[in-house]
């Protein structure tokens, strides 16, 4: 079974993969932001401490409170600055029982089912996981017909684990 496909990587999908990837990161600061926040809040308009200002009393959670609040949009910003030029021309994927081969606008990678970590299926995507921590592979699933999308879901699922 040799399975090829051929589809652009659009902003919108980068996107989607790093709320995906980052989900951890994302909780911490829509969760961390807003509770410094209110912290400081309360710190800077409920109590007056006698051995601190108005100012250094509430001022320094809300600070960190609206830093955690923009870490999200920064680094998807930065990200997407980043892989402007791979989000100019379709990419390739030959996908088969030994190997998957990416042909990206920059580079053209091969990557074998036996070194490959994980399989994690979504509704636009595969993330394919590799040896090197944090790193994944990343394959579209508008590249591929309906019937190929179902091949290429059971060589994953029966060539590798999903993560825990």
């Amino acid at each position: 079974m040799r399975v090829d496909g051929t589809a652009m990587v659009t902003p919108a999908m980068c996107r989607a993969i790093l709320k995906v990837m980052a989900r951890r990161l994302r909780l911490l600061c829509r969760v961390g932001g807003p509770v410094a926040v209110l912290l400081g809040l309360l710190s800077l308009f409920g109590r007056r401490s006698a051995t601190g200002s108005v100012l250094t009393d509430g001022v320094l959670p809300i600070v960190l409170g609206l830093v955690l609040a923009l870490i999200p949009w920064a680094m998807t910003r930065s990200v997407l600055r980043r892989a402007a030029p791979l989000l100019t021309a379709p990419w390739r994927w030959e996908i088969d029982e030994r190997q998957i081969r990416v042909t990206m606008p920059v580079a053209t990678s091969e990557y074998s089912w036996t070194n490959m970590k994980t399989f994690t299926e979504y509704s636009e995507f595969w993330l394919v996981g590799t040896p090197i921590k944090h790193e994944v592979l990343i394959v579209v699933k508008s590249a591929f017909s309906p019937a190929d999308q179902q091949l290429i879901t059971e060589l994953g699922r029966r060539t590798l684990p999903s993560p825990a």
